[in-house]
């Protein structure tokens, strides 16, 4: 329920009965072109809108690209037109102005759209209403064209006339193009396995919705034919043709569904006997409606003539040319020299037409047998240009082209550009590690102590306190380097030696300071360039995956973890995920976590956000801070959002590394959270003039060490389950199992509990080094010894004991016979054999 109610708000809903409103019952009728109430509508739907988003008072965070830049150029460039028509006739400004509002409106709510409506759910929603509304519209076209009637309208016209298939759309080309724009919508619910899947669940469900689409198939390509609008179905024949090599050419690269084997079978299958229903539909009403049948009155349309005739008759183009070159006359017009980068003004092609003709025919008289008295252009780009100048028309052709760009990036560029910049990351981090090294090399505290030292003439730089001083120690140097010289000469000499042996030491350790502050310096550089790198690569191929992981590894350095130090207002930020570093975490799983094994479907971790958002006011004071230590949990939240970003990155790529490290990761935090669950509880009286209470901070502290305490175990289990052995080709992993027990005193409270953890894992190492080799797994029997010798006693320990032996006998005996066996065995696979060995023989 809560998935859908993220689906569906407020705003949404308006925009849905905009949807279905607007082409169905915004029809002509009280105007004279039935666009104006469309547009009417459409903006006071999205007025209403905005409003919403105004009352609701939250933060408004909006994104936005260059086409939709472009798109606002195209708004301007109809403002800036309107220069022109004040200037050749300010009586029709208004007019034009108004034009002009409207694409300033539209580029606004095209950047609402894109980023309101910006997951294939949202999208897959929006598209169901639009399919929807076109299947109405359709049967309605059909309904004129067949009967001569109206659903809303009543009596239109005659029978078997294509004028009267107008639908509540107003105009048969206006059909036509709508059908063309929903049609491939038809199609992606078809071929996609499991469309609408929050409402559409299970095979029974989507049957029901695959079968509604083929079925309003049917009447929305039949009013493309009725419609005989020769372009839009020439048009949307090859369109869809694209548009379905497409899909299954980008589908092939696409991330299968997290769908077990036998439903993602149904409901493929599915998928394609709906998309050959389909395609057989298409082809029986084209073949229907381009042979007299009773579908065409038995020869009273045409469409296959038409079709001819667009081809091959010459007066059909010269028509569309007559318009165009109308357009230009206008643009080019010597009376006004502003119309060349503003245009004659938006919407006035209408008005300027007849006005023109004269000029057109002058230029090819062939054009009046075929002059037409047409109030648009037939051709954006060419309208555009006459009315808006090159201005107008430039940022139309930017707009159209950064679209086509943009989808060609999707299909190709994005994985070489992503996968460029991943490798620069990776670049970059390679010199940020080889600089903060070389820097950590130097020992910066212990320059520091010597510069101190040299100033102070403490320590091992007491002898340049004075000459007598420097006389002790370096008094045979002198003597033997100034033989001959009287006591007081030797003195002399002895202080400049002293006073220059300062200096130089000064400046060496001086120049050693400098060095290390210019590797931490570039370090810091390349670290900063290493993350955006990384970002960059997983914001334009977003299905890669490395980049989290290593923007999540590059998140536990000390370069992160020391950014807030002295900086309350980064630790606020921090602390309820404002900050920079956290914007790619992957907030949510939306696939079947029983094949991507993520701890839970809700990644993001922000435990102390809300808390902070209420007290936001304790960051502005310094005594609260540094009384309550908000440093420390702000870096226990740095090391949560790198968890997050490991975590994000197993839904896209697999690491085996990726689980222990989750699981060293979680162990930290619950050790360091007990530590500061310990030090705040001396702190009450600081909690309560910050927080007017301590309780609901102490809670965020306990829930947090027992969540961190399930992730830990909960990652460390994944990691051994997916990878129990292996350690011949992954040396790294062989410890693992001891790591794992070494955390589980701190991980777990009860004795009971840690008793049967420890033997789980023992039982776990135990079984992958029987299939080893074998192997001995001597440590964790050590361990699990020392602890039951430590925390129990008696009979319980006697208990523990003869299980530890129970689990590790067959595993003892695999090795003495290979140790009596091999007797060229490893010397370190020697020790580990005969200290297994006597391990379990004190049982």
């Amino acid at each position: 329920m809560t998935e859908k109610k993220r689906l569906i708000d407020f705003e949404t809903i308006v925009y849905l009965i905009l949807t279905l409103f607007i082409p169905l019952f915004v029809t002509k009728g009280f105007t004279h072109e039935p666009s104006t109430g469309k547009h009417l509508f459409y903006v006071v739907g999205f007025a209403i809108i905005f409003l919403s988003m105004v009352l609701k008072k939250k933060e408004i965070s909006i994104e936005f690209g260059f086409v939709h830049l472009a798109f606002f150029g195209v708004g301007i460039a109809a403002l800036l037109s309107l220069i022109v028509v004040s200037i050749d006739n300010p009586q029709y400004f208004r007019y034009s102005l108004e034009i002009a509002l409207y694409i300033v409106f539209l580029s606004f709510t095209a950047v609402y759209i894109s980023n309101k409506w910006n997951t294939v759910e949202k999208i897959e929603v929006v598209m169901l209403f639009f399919v929807i509304g076109a299947a109405v519209v359709a049967i309605d076209a059909l309904l004129n064209f067949y009967l001569g009637f109206d659903i809303f309208l009543g009596k239109v016209g005659e029978p078997f006339a294509r004028a009267s298939a107008r639908s509540t759309i107003g105009n048969p080309n206006f059909v036509s193009d709508y059908m063309g724009m929903t049609i491939p919508m038809i199609f992606y619910f078809v071929i996609s396995r499991k469309p609408l899947g929050l409402l559409f669940k299970k095979p029974a469900g989507q049957l029901i919705l695959k079968s509604v689409m083929v079925i309003f198939l049917v009447p929305m390509v039949a009013s493309v034919f009725v419609s005989q609008t020769r372009t839009v179905i020439t048009a949307i024949f090859f369109g869809n043709l694209l548009f379905l090599l497409l899909y299954f050419f980008l589908g092939r690269k696409k991330k299968p569904e997290a769908l077990d084997d036998s439903e993602s079978k149904r409901f493929r299958r599915l998928s394609l006997v709906f998309l050959l229903i389909a395609l057989i539909i298409i082809a029986v009403l084209s073949y229907l409606y381009l042979t007299p049948s009773p579908l065409t009155g038995d020869g009273k349309i045409n469409i296959t003539a038409r079709l001819e005739y667009a081809l091959t008759s010459s007066g059909s183009w010269k028509e569309r040319f007559s318009a165009w070159y109308n357009s230009i006359f206008q643009w080019l017009d010597g009376n006004n020299k502003l119309r060349i980068p503003f245009g004659s003004g938006i919407g006035t092609f209408q008005l300027y037409h007849l006005l023109y003709s004269p000029q057109v025919l002058d230029h090819n008289p062939d054009y009046m047998l075929v002059w037409n008295n047409f109030k648009r252009t037939h051709n954006d780009y060419v309208q555009g240009l006459g009315e808006m100048g090159l201005v107008g028309f430039i940022f139309i052709v930017l707009m159209v082209g950064l679209l086509v760009f943009r989808f060609f990036i999707f299909l190709k560029t994005t994985a070489f550009l992503g996968e460029g910049f991943f490798r620069t990351g990776q670049t970059n981090q390679q010199y940020y590690l080889a600089y903060f090294n070389q820097a950590q090399s130097l020992n910066l505290s212990a320059l520091q102590q010597a510069k101190s030292d040299i100033s102070n003439f403490s320590g091992s730089y007491s002898y340049l306190a004075d000459v007598a001083s420097y006389m002790n120690v370096k008094g045979t140097e002198i003597r033997s380097k100034y033989p001959g010289a009287n006591q007081i000469d030797l003195l002399e000499q002895a202080e400049k030696e002293r006073q220059n042996e300062i200096r130089r030491l000064t400046d060496e350790i001086n120049n050693r300071i400098n060095q290390y502050n210019f590797y931490i310096s570039k370090s810091a550089e390349y670290y900063e360039q290493a993350i955006a790198d990384f970002k960059l690569s997983n914001r334009l191929y977003p299905v890669f995956g490395k980049p989290l992981w290593y923007i999540a590894g590059l998140g536990t350095k000390t370069q992160r973890l020391e950014t807030a130090r002295d900086n309350p207002e980064l630790m606020k930020s921090i602390l309820t995920g404002k900050d920079d570093y956290s914007s790619d975490i992957i907030l949510e799983f939306k696939g079947d976590p029983e094949i991507i094994p993520v701890h839970r479907t809700s990644i993001r971790t922000l435990p102390f956000a809300e808390f902070f958002e209420k007290h936001a006011s304790v960051f502005d004071n310094p005594d609260f801070v540094s009384g309550l230590q908000l440093y420390f949990i702000t870096q226990i939240q740095m090391i949560l959002d790198a968890a997050d970003y490991y975590e994000s990155s197993t839904i896209l790529f697999s690491e085996r590394q990726t689980p222990r490290i989750l699981g060293r990761l979680y162990t930290s935090i619950n050790s360091e959270l007990k530590k500061y669950y310990n030090f705040i509880k001396s702190r009450e009286s600081v909690i309560n003039s910050a927080f007017g209470e301590s309780e609901e901070f102490r809670q965020i502290i306990i829930d947090l060490v027992y969540e961190s305490s399930n992730r830990a175990i909960y990652w460390f289990d994944l990691a051994i389950y997916l990878l129990p052995g292996t350690w011949n080709r992954y040396p790294d992993w062989e410890d693992i199992y001891i790591e794992y027990m070494n955390s589980i005193p701190s991980l777990l409270d009860t004795v009971e509990e840690q008793k049967l953890k420890i033997l789980s894992i023992a039982e776990k190492h135990v079984w992958a080094c029987e299939n080893m080799g074998p192997a001995a797994p001597d440590e964790t029997l050590q361990f699990a010894v020392r602890w039951g010798r430590s925390n129990l006693s008696g009979d319980e320990l006697s208990n523990f004991e003869q299980k530890l032996k129970d689990v590790y006998e067959r595993v003892v005996n695999l090795n003495r016979d290979l140790f009596q066996k091999s007797p060229n065995l490893p010397e370190k696979t020697v020790d580990q054999i005969q200290s297994l060995i006597s391990l379990f023989e004190t049982l």
